[in-house]
């Protein structure tokens, strides 16, 4: 039979609950650093960079024109970004910051409520990236 709990009880159990999704919250955040993300994709293109690379260049043999315009456009991004621009005042600097991440904020909220199934499909996708690169590799003994 089900004993009755006290309150005292619910709530010690309540509290263990809520160190271990603390612990949980604070490893996954650690997985997902940015400097723990990078780490991997270093070691990644490390251990992989070879293949990559090939893989790349016979991709860029067998698609000259559109590898050019990748080209071209990254050239012009460069160029454009590296224009002098006269230096606006920090205070506008970050006005124009709250009103972009405002804006953005705005924008996101809007989607996720008109678009539930889009804002759906681009977290599961976000996660699956996410979740590529945190697979082990063959190294680490798992299967491919």
């Amino acid at each position: 039979m089900n004993e009755a709990r006290s309150p005292d009880q619910i709530e010690r159990d309540i509290s263990d609950i809520r160190d271990r999704i603390s612990d949980t919250l604070d490893a996954v955040q650690e997985k997902l650093s940015p400097g723990e993300l990078l780490d991997q994709v270093l070691n990644f293109s490390k251990e992989e960079g070879g293949a990559m690379i090939e893989d790349c260049a016979r991709a860029i043999r067998r698609n000259p024109l559109p590898s050019a315009m990748i080209g071209a456009g990254l050239a012009w991004l460069l160029y454009a970004n590296n224009r002098p621009r006269p230096e606006p005042a920090p205070r506008e600097i970050l006005d124009e910051a709250r009103d972009l991440v405002r804006d953005k904020t705005r924008a996101g909220v809007d989607y996720v409520k008109g678009n539930p199934w889009g804002a759906t499909a681009v977290a599961l996708g976000v996660g699956a990236i996410v979740g590529a690169l945190l697979l082990p590799t063959r190294r680490d003994g798992a299967r491919r």
